[in-house]
């Protein structure tokens, strides 16, 4: 290997400048991370992705060869490196994938012998470190080895360092059907004595690095699982940039690179950490890897954001919102980052990587605010654990673990144990934080934080283990962290099995079979607040995840959750879809409750939340308190939107869509309501439009809603009730009615008259008349199960706002759809992928979204029709100019530049050219946009005379900014400045000139 060490940029620019020179391939812009046009993706996650249509034979491309270097993003989804960065030397969430690539023109022995001559005669690796892999064969599935692959690679390679492979690691497959083929792994073995053969392919990347894969795709993989031969044979080739980077400069990790480190130095100096120290011995070190953690994810996010990504609550965005905070909280625990400071390193990024991915440049303001947002929304909800955490070690004191499990408090430990600052008394100025001695503690009485404290710090408030961990350390304390794993666990199987809140639902379930509870008085119909009542009270407090009665003399007090049962509330508890109301509760001159949800069992209401200030104990006999109750009245507002507007929905669809479809089940809350229902087929545009005028028309008509109590068996004989079928309801029911006074529905329950209104039962809270619901649309229709549909939708402001936004992309489309005949087709194609992406990734209207991408539509045909005849009349202007000039040359030096003109066109004007000067040496240069193509042919007596074309171009291309290569006879080259097109020209003129003499 040379002494010394190519940078990072001279490796990639190698690497593209390899094969256009030496094999005539045409460097290819990297696609975007976020795929847009293929929703089998999060992320692009292999340098494959926007070639796929080739390999699947759906596309094509103007070449045949082509090499890149493709952006790639591997968290979330099938594959998912996140949870692996930071901790070794080689992970990365977003990395680079070089490749070269042939379709259909050649195949294995060239793509073996490039691969061999780049890496040992161009970057100099030693052969005898060099493995290469081959495909066994599998018997099961008639698969021959690969011995065409092995006998290539037996010409540079001893016996010993080309190894068999199985299918796992040896056999591509795009997915269960479609192109297939053997691959072939080169290997670089970094062991000292070179003893790394029975490390290839056993996940031992540290010292054995996987560093090139090369796929042959010459099979395809049919309906019935049998593989038959591919007409025209592919390859596609990878190899991981981080990884030849490392290998390339000589070092133990691809982190101590110069890929990396100028991450490391940036994140130094904006958060004062101590510096990152590489080497082996680090790979644990926490600091360090908070700086591969944070080193990692800027990339990621910064390119995701740079191609049109964002953070957000579903899909896409939310795993990058994920990858961002996690960073936050690497750089907050382990670094002592105490201000943002995440966003401040895109600059670094832009810095590295703006010259090769100018994306970056164009974006990056855009990139900064968004990171810098998302960073300080993340902070708050740090400080508010952080703020309990001191609440707890200041008031409360018992929340350490001490001998046998047993929790224990300050009083119990004896003051000898204690080193720095005297107590003093909690909550007045003179009380101090504890600092333990650990060193004075038996080894199995130390204080450790709770598992249960920990896991509400994380569950409730979203408080990072590592970040409790730290604030523990400081005080001279540890956390139970096996407890809280397994705390976790048990929280993933409860969510798994139907919520987080299984257990503590089930042991209300036990407080109701054995204790005994006087019924709650629910008077939220007709108010959200119940001041000064004199009422009972009943509390159970949670501990490991169950509720459980207080015992004789025992209280709660702040930061205690609890459940509590009351002789009456204006509280609706969850039932019939509707979520449970928020709110608080004020005992006068006592403590404050805030209410987090409500639930009842029976007619028991049980008021779920945590108390905030204060302390409370049971009442006993016929005492009672005095107490305020207050719902979350905006929050309730929101509901009753939601919900009397499904009850119009419903009887829409019943009118439009199905006259027997049947309500399945619902969800109501406050930012939008779901709705299922019995239905064999997705339903219509048509169908979904008709269902929201329907809804829309009755809110405009601000029409009555009526709410009356009425024996079940006269109910249910009113005409076009609706109730949901297999639900068991009370001999007294509620009726909700839209439009009609019930007590008339009553009197005259066969009236035809009721068929076309909104009739149900139900027990939930609604709003006085329709108006109040403002407005109504439709987000999403899909299934939910087989024969079951479910539809989400929104009212008020928040569809307003989804039917605003949803006209100004319209309006943005129509704008578009005008100009397009007179609009330049890049432009209009950046316009088209940028609109695209936004309608993706907004809440909108379903119809909505229908008819915006279905102008989208439109718009790429109309704009594959602009490109067609742009293409075609750029042809025929070329044609007639490559007649001219060859009507218009003498001599045997031709050069000319075609405006317009590609590598395709350059080659149509030589043969023209060529058929009437056959003994002139031509150099053709020509740009589209911002790709520049140089083109040269010399006779074979010019040649003899000292002109090649190989070092005409050579010669040429650096002043386009450009590279390239070929034969004596024939070459070409690209380049990127089309400025210095006339520059060149003359260059071309002046180097034939010499040459011939």
């Amino acid at each position: 290997m040379p002494t010394t060490h190519p940078t990072s940029s001279q490796i990639r620019q190698q690497f593209i400048d390899y094969f256009v020179d030496k094999a005539a391939h045409t460097a290819v812009p990297s696609s975007p991370v976020v795929p847009h046009d293929d929703p089998t993706l999060l992320f692009t996650n292999a340098g494959m992705n926007q070639f796929k249509d080739v390999f699947l034979g759906t596309g094509s491309r103007e070449y045949t060869r082509a090499v890149d270097t493709q952006k790639c993003i591997r968290a979330g989804g099938k594959h998912n490196d996140l949870d692996d960065v930071g901790k070794d030397s080689y992970h990365h969430t977003f990395f680079e994938m070089l490749g070269n690539w042939s379709f259909g023109d050649y195949f294995k022995q060239e793509a073996i012998d490039w691969a061999w001559d780049l890496l040992v005669n161009v970057w100099g690796l030693d052969p005898k470190r060099l493995y290469a892999t081959y495909f066994e064969g599998d018997a099961s599935e008639n698969l021959e080895p690969d011995h065409e692959a092995r006998d290539m690679w037996l010409k540079y390679l001893p016996k010993d360092h080309v190894q068999p492979g199985n299918k796992k690691d040896n056999f591509w497959e795009m997915g269960d059907t479609g192109p297939c083929g053997p691959c072939s792994e080169l290997h670089y073995d970094r062991s000292p004595d070179y003893s790394g053969a029975n490390l290839v392919n056993a996940d031992a990347q540290d010292i054995v690095v996987e560093i090139w894969n090369l796929v042959f795709i010459q099979y395809n993989r049919n309906q019935d699982a049998s593989l038959t031969p591919l007409p025209a044979k592919h390859v596609d080739t990878g190899m991981g940039f981080e990884r030849i980077v490392r290998v390339l400069q000589g070092k133990d990790s691809n982190y101590d690179t110069d890929v990396f480190t100028p991450y490391f130095k940036a994140i130094q100096k904006i958060t004062g950490a101590p510096p990152y120290k590489n080497g082996e011995e680090t790979l644990s070190d926490p600091t360090d890897i908070a700086y591969r953690v944070i080193a990692d994810h800027i990339r990621t996010l910064t390119f995701s954001l740079a191609d049109g990504a964002h953070c957000g609550n579903d899909g896409r965005s939310y795993v990058l919102r994920s990858i961002l905070r996690r960073a936050v909280k690497f750089g907050d625990v382990d670094l002592g980052a105490k201000k943002p400071f995440f966003y401040k390193l895109v600059d670094t990024v832009v810095e590295q990587m703006g010259d090769f991915f100018p994306e970056l440049k164009a974006n990056t303001q855009d990139i900064k605010a968004e990171l810098k947002d998302e960073e300080i929304s993340f902070r708050k909800t740090l400080a508010r654990g952080i703020d309990l955490f001191e609440h707890q070690i200041r008031e409360e004191g018992s929340i350490f673990v001490g001998k046998d499990k047993n929790k224990i408090g300050f009083a119990e430990i004896a003051v000898q144990d204690r080193v720095g600052t005297k107590i003093g008394t909690p909550g007045t100025e003179d009380y101090k934080y504890i600092i333990w001695n650990f060193s004075s503690f038996p080894s199995d009485c130390r204080p450790v934080l709770t598992a249960d404290f920990a896991f509400k710090l994380h569950d409730t408030y979203g408080f990072p283990i590592g970040l409790t961990q730290l604030m523990a350390k400081e005080r001279g304390m540890t956390v139970d962290t096996d407890g809280f794993n397994r705390l976790m666990e048990e929280a993933r199987i409860r969510s798994r099995a139907g919520g987080d809140s299984a257990d503590e639902r089930a042991s209300l379930n036990d407080i109701i079979q054995h204790t005994k509870l006087n019924d709650t008085k629910f008077k939220g119909y007709d108010a959200t607040e119940l001041n000064n009542i004199q009422t009972s009270i009943t509390i159970f407090k949670l501990e490991s995840h169950a509720f459980k009665p207080l015992t004789a003399g025992q209280g709660v007090s702040a930061g205690d959750r609890v459940a509590i049962v009351l002789d009456q509330t204006p509280f609706y508890a969850e039932a019939g879809g509707q979520v449970g109301d928020t709110g608080a509760i004020q005992i006068i001159d006592g403590a404050r409750i805030f209410v987090e949800d409500t639930t009842k069992l029976g007619n028991v209401y049980f008021h779920l939340g945590e108390v905030t200030d204060g302390q409370l104990a049971n009442t006993t006999g016929d005492t009672k308190i005095e107490v305020s109750l207050a719902v979350d009245e905006d929050r309730r507002a929101l509901i009753m939107n939601n919900h009397t507007t499904t009850h119009l929905m419903n009887r829409a669809l019943r009118d439009h869509v199905n006259p027997d479809t049947m309500q399945k089940g619902s969800l109501v809350d406050e930012e939008k309501l779901r709705f299922d229902f019995l239905n064999k087929s997705s339903l219509t545009t048509e169908q979904l439009t008709a269902v929201e005028s329907a809804v829309n028309a009755d809110i405009a008509a601000d029409l009555p809603v009526f709410t009356e109590y009425a024996p079940q068996e006269d109910a249910l004989k009113i005409n076009g009730l609706r109730a949901v079928f297999g639900e068991k309801y009370p001999p007294t029911v509620r009726v909700v009615s839209v439009g009609a006074q019930v007590a008339d529905l009553l009197a005259n329950p066969d009236s035809n008259d009721w068929a076309t209104m909104s009739i149900e039962f139900c027990g939930g809270t609604h709003l006085p008349s329709t108006g109040a619901a403002k407005t109504f649309t439709i987000i999403s229709e899909d299934a939910s199960s087989k024969g079951i549909r479910r539809i989400t939708a929104l009212t008020g402001n928040l569809a307003a706002k989804a039917q605003a936004e949803a006209a100004e992309l319209q309006t943005e489309l129509d704008n578009l759809t005008a100009s397009a005949d007179k609009a330049d087709p890049d432009t209009l194609a950046k316009n088209l992928t940028a609109l695209s992406n936004t309608i993706t990734d907004k809440q909108l209207p379903a119809v909505s979204r229908t008819q915006l991408r279905d102008s989208i539509e439109s718009l790429q045909k109309k704009l594959r029709k602009l490109q067609k005849k742009q293409s075609q009349q750029a042809a025929g202007a070329i044609a007639d100019v490559a007649k001219q000039v060859a009507a218009d040359s003498t001599g045997p030096i031709i050069t000319h530049n075609f405006e317009g003109a590609g590598a395709n066109d350059l080659r149509t004007a030589m043969d023209t050219i060529r058929a009437h000067h056959p003994d002139a040496a031509l150099f053709l240069t020509g740009s589209s946009g911002s790709k520049v193509a140089l083109l040269a042919s010399v006779p074979k007596d010019l040649i003899a005379s000292g002109l090649k074309a190989g070092d005409w171009v050579k010669h040429v291309a650096p002043i386009v900014g450009g590279g390239g290569g070929g034969r004596p006879d024939m070459a070409q080259a690209g380049g990127k400045d089309a400025s210095k097109l006339p520059e060149a020209i003359e260059a071309a003129t002046a180097f034939a000139n010499k040459k011939l003499g």
